[in-house]
């Protein structure tokens, strides 16, 4: 009897280590978990000035990293040439005439030119400019908007239409009202 309860005592111990070996072994997990969001946020936070913590971690939630922020700044133009249904020469070349050949960016974008973005990357951009226009005064934020605008409605100006009538589809009138929302009144 005395050997039973031994065994059984052993084996409780046993599944007792195993188990909580396994709680550590989570918890550790969930530790570095936060420790490489919390890196990412401010990893974040430096390249763009964004301070607010949601918007961060909606960056972070759509895999947005510090070395890739730089192309959402192209993601609107992407959108508009998109807008309708494909992306012709006249676009192509007119987005990537807004980036340095040998930029990081630049393989990145010609792909987006060829492949539509998944829509999750609209919405990184819509996060990304939303903390943006936190950090900046009334007036800089319209100024902003503006440029941001002048350059999509030159993409949407750069093919289509018959005589330089209608260029801009409807399509990208849509797009125009969709980008100008993000940045709210």
């Amino acid at each position: 009897m005395s050997n039973r309860t031994s065994d059984f005592a052993d084996l409780s111990r046993n599944l007792l280590d195993s188990f909580f070996l396994r709680e550590d072994q989570q918890l550790i997990q969930n530790l570095r978990t936060l420790q490489a969001l919390k890196k990412s946020q401010e990893g974040l936070a430096n390249v763009s000035g964004i301070k607010n913590e949601e918007i961060l971690k909606k960056l972070v939630q759509l895999d947005i990293h510090p070395e890739t922020l730089s192309s959402l700044s192209i993601i609107p133009l992407i959108e508009v040439a998109w807008a309708d249904g494909d992306v012709d020469e006249a676009e192509r070349k007119a987005i990537l005439s807004f980036l340095e050949k040998d930029s990081p960016e630049y393989g990145t974008v010609a792909q987006w030119l060829i492949r539509k973005p998944d829509e999750k990357l609209f919405e990184a951009w819509a996060a990304y400019i939303k903390g943006l226009c936190e950090q900046l005064s009334k007036d800089e934020k319209r100024a902003f908007k503006a440029s941001l605008m002048q350059r999509a409605h030159h993409i949407a100006s750069a093919s289509g239409g018959l005589l330089g009538i209608g260029k801009i589809s409807t399509e990208e009138k849509d797009m125009f009202k969709k980008l100008e929302a993000v940045f709210g009144k």
